[in-house]
């Protein structure tokens, strides 16, 4: 069985014994579990698919050590974790094996492995695991992977959390998936490459305005797989603009209007824990309001998941379509730009609770350095205490917010 080692561990990590495993090798090892044979797009650097045969959901990730990690979900919400190294010539098909491993700042798990071969390299896979397990291999920052005492790889566990995510969603659909034989969109990416409205092969999200040149800040994953961007100003018709800049590790995307703009976002310099901040973007495109809306919350934590410096958690409710949006402090100045929200559903079906209010917004401080290194002159706000009406704040965010779409 896998144990969780830590005097206060969040949760009580179970799988079964490694006997139960199914004992196959070679090729067969591969191909019974781990071989996509459909890619359904990439994730923070996971890529996401399924093996039709097994209906199993798979996210994947290699190393510059070359090391390879999957996990994923089998029919019943089943998970498995596998890692596979050609450096690993002691490491024989069959064979089982006890892992320690080291989540960063989730205490010990240690484990039942049985070891393997796929595409040329040896591997080691444990399967038939806990939700509460795959959860918090999720939330770790990185894992330090012992073999009888002896690392054997230390590897970053980045944005397997939004793999997690997208794991589940693709597992809630893989019946319908394989049945019908048909490719799904890229996945979601609400946790850190969040909700955008797919749409008739498109994808809807939020832009304001950054400089009077024309230039506009989005998410990058907004128009990341699109050909033709377009925006729509308040009150106005949709008009193309250019892809300047991408950064897909940051998740923002720089656009450039042939018109320029009479107003632009100006930048405050910082906001706190517990400050007053609001969100104005076009959610759920087709279904609220086109003319925008508007929404008040509070910063709830400096960091974001995992403790993602660049992040700022808040409260202020988003939906999908608000990617890419202003986030604004109490005198209508950029706090941050909109990036995510929790995934409640699906983390509730893993975890039964229910998380209220989880939402996240790129500091502001990540998009001026973008901004900076590409050569965009921003404006920036007074950080003297005003205290704007949340109307008032509205109405300006409405003049330097557009409505972005791409196919």
């Amino acid at each position: 069985m896998i144990h969780h080692s830590h005097g206060k561990s969040l949760a009580s990590i179970a799988c079964v014994m490694a006997m139960s495993f199914v004992a196959v090798t070679g090729d067969a090892w591969g191909q019974s579990l781990l071989m996509k044979d459909r890619e359904l797009g990439t994730v923070r650097g996971w890529s996401i698919g399924v093996n039709s045969d097994s209906k199993a959901c798979i996210a994947q990730a290699t190393y510059q050590d070359q090391t390879t990690v999957w996990f994923g979900f089998e029919p019943g919400h089943e998970g498995f974790f596998g890692l596979s190294n050609p450096k690993w010539k002691s490491i024989e098909a069959g064979k089982g094996y006890t892992l320690q491993l080291y989540p960063h700042g989730k205490g010990r798990w240690t484990g039942s492995f049985v070891g393997g071969v796929f595409s040329g390299d040896k591997s080691l896979l444990s399967r038939e695991l806990k939700a509460d397990f795959m959860i918090d291999i999720a939330r770790a920052t990185g894992i330090d992977v012992r073999l009888d005492g002896k690392s054997i790889t230390r590897l970053s566990l980045s944005g397997s959390m939004a793999a997690l995510d997208s794991l589940l969603e693709c597992h809630d659909s893989i019946g319908t998936l394989v049945a019908r034989g048909e490719e799904r969109p890229t996945p979601s990416r609400s946790r850190s490459k969040p909700d955008v409205e797919e749409e008739k092969g498109g994808s809807t999200g939020t832009g304001f305005f950054v400089s009077r040149a024309g230039h506009l800040l989005t998410n990058h994953h907004v128009i990341a797989e699109c050909r033709n961007v377009e925006i729509t100003r308040s009150g106005s018709v949709p008009e193309p603009v250019q892809v300047i800049a991408r950064d897909a590790t940051n998740d923002l995307a720089l656009l450039k209007a042939r018109e320029g703009a009479d107003k632009v976002a100006s930048f405050a310099p910082r906001v706190r824990m517990g400050d007053s901040i609001y969100v104005y973007g076009f959610p759920l495109s087709g279904l609220l309001a086109s003319s925008g809306n508007f929404t008040i919350g509070n910063v709830t934590a400096s960091t974001g998941l995992n403790d993602d410096s660049r992040m700022l958690q808040i409260s202020a409710p988003v939906q999908p379509g608000n990617s890419g949006g202003p986030l604004m402090d109490s005198n209508g100045n950029i706090a941050g730009v909109i990036v995510s929200k929790l995934n409640v559903l699906r983390l509730a079906a893993a975890t039964n609770d229910v998380a209220q209010n989880v939402n996240f917004a790129i500091k502001s401080s990540v998009a001026q350095t973008f901004l900076d290194g590409h050569s965009v002159d921003i404006e920036y706000g007074s950080s003297a205490p005003q205290s704007l009406a949340p109307a008032d704040i509205a109405e300006k965010a409405k003049e330097f917010t557009v409505f972005v779409r791409c196919d």
